[in-house]
């Protein structure tokens, strides 16, 4: 069989292409290195003018902000359906984007599991401003995508069509909500930008997943020897 090391070169430079598209809307959001928040709203002004307006202390007017976005993101009126993307960038979810939990690294006397902090996977949550919003301008600022870093509770659900057990993160700590990635002047806008967002991290993700293969030895090794482990879907 002949080798084509044009065919080969021209997969290469396929790959890094569509890595340094992803790359160019991860920086959007995060730093793709250590996927540290990038915020379009400075949440420490838009904090010290809630402390101001509201003659409330510092900490007290962070709670006030907090305690918004977390309604933005989980309110019917204005969340999006499926509008929270995990940043799985290491592929663990193996291309599920939505409410990715950290690994399983301990639990408690209750049988709840718990990942380590380090391992928490941060999140975007995409949603529309409601009209009472003092951040709402029409077709201008009328959705937003919010920073959201999960608890280290990993919450355990059965499915309901057959019955079998997946894990989802912890989306529901207040204090989690850390400020504002991007505005977008239309919900349509947003949405465009949340699936944007979903296929770079899963073109990160298959790159990671393609560099940790194991080799077919090593991976007949691992089956006879793997814990039963709740599935990820």
């Amino acid at each position: 069989m002949s080798y084509n090391s044009s065919s080969d070169s021209d997969l290469d430079r396929n790959v890094g292409e569509a890595l340094d598209r992803a790359e160019a809307i991860l920086e959007r959001y995060v730093v793709p290195a250590n996927l540290a928040p990038v915020f379009e709203v400075n949440p420490d002004s838009v904090i010290a003018s809630y402390s101001e307006q509201n003659r409330v202390p510092t900490k007290q007017a962070l709670g006030m902000y907090q305690s918004g976005l977390k309604s933005l993101c989980t309110s019917e009126r204005t969340r999006f359906e499926g509008g929270r993307v995990s940043l799985d960038t290491s592929g663990l979810a193996a291309g599920r984007t939505w409410s990715v939990p950290g690994p399983v690294r301990s639990s408690n006397e209750k049988g709840e599991d718990f990942t380590d902090h380090e391992l928490v996977i941060p999140q975007i949550v995409f949603c529309s401003l409601s009209l009472d919003s003092a951040m709402y301008v029409p077709n201008e600022v009328e959705a937003v995508a919010v920073h959201y870093l999960p608890g280290t509770r990993v919450v355990t659900k059965i499915r309901k069509r057959d019955g079998v057990p997946y894990q989802v993160s912890d989306d529901y700590v207040e204090g989690g909500y850390l400020g504002i990635a991007r505005t977008f002047a239309s919900a349509f806008d947003a949405k465009d930008a949340r699936d944007e967002l979903v296929s770079a991290v899963r073109a990160y993700g298959e790159e990671s997943r393609s560099a940790r293969e194991p080799d077919v030895f090593e991976a007949e090794a691992a089956k006879s020897s793997a814990p039963s482990v709740v599935p990820i879907i």
